[in-house]
């Protein structure tokens, strides 16, 4: 499994690299990689989805806080049961499969579900990654 520093990860999730510091700091983010002073913070690639569905829910109008808390349960679930989608509705985040999916829309009291294709958007940080690999020289 590959990894990125911080600023590498935001990059890929669409952040900027200074805002992911101070909602980091802030609580927003409270799942993100643990680090000392004086040195860079660390992301896998499970993580790196995570700031993706973070972006993606703030892209969306949600604010930092909760759409931190979400992409963490977000996280979790991917962590745990590795499945191809995340579920998240009023309810919470569920982990499902596309046989599953429309059971849970359906069971779901919430009137606005969104649905994270974990599976892409963990494809598309891998490729992000390998292109990064290739590149030489600090940033």
């Amino acid at each position: 499994m590959m990894k990125a520093r911080a600023r590498t990860a935001a990059r890929i999730a669409g952040l900027d690299p200074d805002r992911l510091n101070e909602w980091i700091a802030a609580g927003d983010y409270p799942c993100a990689p643990q680090t000392v002073p004086g040195k860079v913070r660390i992301f896998s690639e499970r993580e790196i989805v995570g700031l993706c569905v973070f972006e993606r829910l703030m892209a969306d109008g949600m604010a930092a806080y909760p759409a931190g808390h979400i992409a963490c349960d977000v996280v979790e679930l991917a962590a745990s049961f590795n499945p191809p989608l995340v579920i998240v509705s009023g309810g919470g985040a569920f982990a499902c499969t596309a046989d599953t999916l429309l059971g849970y829309i359906s069971e779901s009291p919430s009137a606005y579900v969104m649905v994270f294709k974990i599976d892409t958007i963990a494809k598309r940080i891998t490729a992000a990654l390998t292109e990064e690999q290739s590149i030489v020289g600090d940033e």
